[in-house]
């Protein structure tokens, strides 16, 4: 969302870092764009706070990492306000990090599973940005070796292919938030506010829209 060719501010960055800092709407999330054979409910999800993690990514406006309680699934969360042509290179790292860091107190086994890591993309910005699903897409050709190819599945959500609908449907901040940053000029930023303060109804969702 910029008005007049401003950049989006830090604030506005902010805002969906603390929607995402919510359970509930991580759940709603992952329920609403993972393909998941399971649904996934609030009570479920922990915040991962590894030490090192944390401490790696504290300058990253919005890196979120959760957890499967009792599971061995994580979801990392990136949000993008700009295209970055790097980013599955970066997920695959930040995906790294985490199997290295659960691992460190771990004994492996002939027999151990490796966790899953599911990683998450949403996009906010306003500049064309068609992201590749598979690290796959992005590693040179070479039919001899392809079965050496690193594979890695990125979930991708890209508000600018996304339809009001879908962003409203679930009832969720995170919709909300999503369809404000849809808007274009100052105008349309009013009347999508309109549209998401009758929608609101719960005093949560009140505070942040404040």
């Amino acid at each position: 969302m910029s008005f007049g060719g401003a950049k989006k501010t830090n604030s506005q960055d902010k805002l969906i870092k603390s929607i995402l800092e919510d359970t509930k709407e991580v759940a709603e999330l992952i329920n609403q764009f993972v393909e998941a054979q399971n649904v996934v409910k609030k009570e479920e999800l922990v915040r991962y706070n590894n030490n090192y993690i944390t401490k790696k990514y504290k300058e990253k406006e919005a890196n979120l990492i959760y957890k499967l309680k009792n599971e061995e699934i994580f979801f990392l969360i990136e949000h993008q306000s700009s295209v970055d042509n790097n980013i599955t290179y970066k997920m695959m790292n930040y995906c790294l990090d985490i199997m290295r860091e659960w691992s460190k107190n771990k004994k492996i086994e002939k027999d151990t599973e490796y966790p899953i890591i599911v990683p998450i993309v949403i996009y906010t910005g306003e500049q064309e940005w068609q992201m590749p699903e598979n690290l796959k897409e992005e590693q040179v050709e070479d039919y001899t070796y392809e079965d050496y190819k690193m594979n890695l599945e990125v979930n991708f959500i890209n508000i600018n292919e996304l339809s009001t609908k879908q962003l409203l449907e679930s009832d969720s901040m995170i919709g909300y938030a999503m369809y404000l940053e849809k808007a274009q000029t100052k105008e349309e930023l009013v009347e999508n506010l309109k549209v998401v303060i009758r929608l609101a109804n719960t005093k949560k969702q009140w505070q942040q829209l404040r």
